[in-house]
């Protein structure tokens, strides 16, 4: 499950973007932070699989809230919890900086 974490221009208080956060809900023990599931799938396809699912699903709220009528704002992961290594190592994952 994705949530969204607002970035905001601290100078003005205007939403700027949003970070894309993975969360797990595990039936047993609840909500889990990307540090206490990721680990187990870091070399499988599982999180190839998984990365391209939190794109396709970030891509889709975006276009949600611009049918809302939402200016376009940018929506970004957090590459150092989220990102998968595995992602990058088979060419699969294009960065835009």
């Amino acid at each position: 499950m994705l949530y969204y974490q607002p970035r905001v221009n601290l100078r003005t208080g205007a939403a700027i973007g949003a970070e894309a956060l993975i969360r797990w809900q595990h039936p047993q023990r609840g909500l889990l932070l990307p540090q206490e599931f990721l680990p187990a799938i870091e070399d499988d396809l599982l999180a190839v699989e998984l990365g391209e699912r939190v794109i396709e699903t970030a891509l889709t709220q975006m276009d949600s809230w611009r049918a809302s009528g939402l200016d376009p704002i940018a929506v970004s992961d957090q590459r150092g919890t989220n990102g998968s290594s595995s992602m990058c190592r088979c060419g699969r994952l294009i960065r835009a900086d």
